[in-house]
């Protein structure tokens, strides 16, 4: 995938909704594509990591306990909690169908947080919605 390719396709994902072009640009020269075959496993519950993933094209499966919790498409993503603070798995993830990966390390994630404000507007945003959700998910 070309550059202004990655850019359009992050765009379209809530985690960069206040991220400025240039920013975006820059994340696109970094973030690494991953395509993962349908069944196969793209994160085990357990496992240390520090790497974010975006959903670009696909299917995914979020398990846990052999009990699916959820299933997540194009333009979400998993692993930000692991891509902030690196650590443990929750949850084991499984593609529904192939799927293609945007994926960002910690590392990499950090240096652009230190260098674009908005991008951390956009992940302080994207994790109170995550954390409403549940909220308000436990209220049901």
């Amino acid at each position: 995938m070309i550059t202004i390719e990655k850019v359009a396709s992050l765009k379209a994902i809530p985690l960069f909704q206040f991220t400025k072009d240039e920013a975006l640009f820059k994340i696109a020269t970094i973030v690494e594509e991953k395509f993962i075959k349908k069944d196969e496993i793209v994160i085990q519950k357990g496992d240390l990591s520090n790497t974010l993933f975006m959903v670009v094209k696909g299917l995914v499966s979020i398990v846990n306990e052999e009990r699916e919790i959820r299933t997540i498409g194009p333009n979400e993503v998993v692993g930000e909690l692991s891509a902030l603070i690196p650590g443990k798995r929750i949850a084991t993830v499984i593609a529904k169908e192939d799927t293609l990966f945007f994926t960002i390390s910690h590392t990499d994630l950090y240096v652009l947080m230190e260098k674009n404000f908005e991008l951390v507007k956009g992940i302080i945003k994207f994790l109170c919605e995550q954390l409403r959700h549940c909220e308000s998910a436990l209220n049901r």
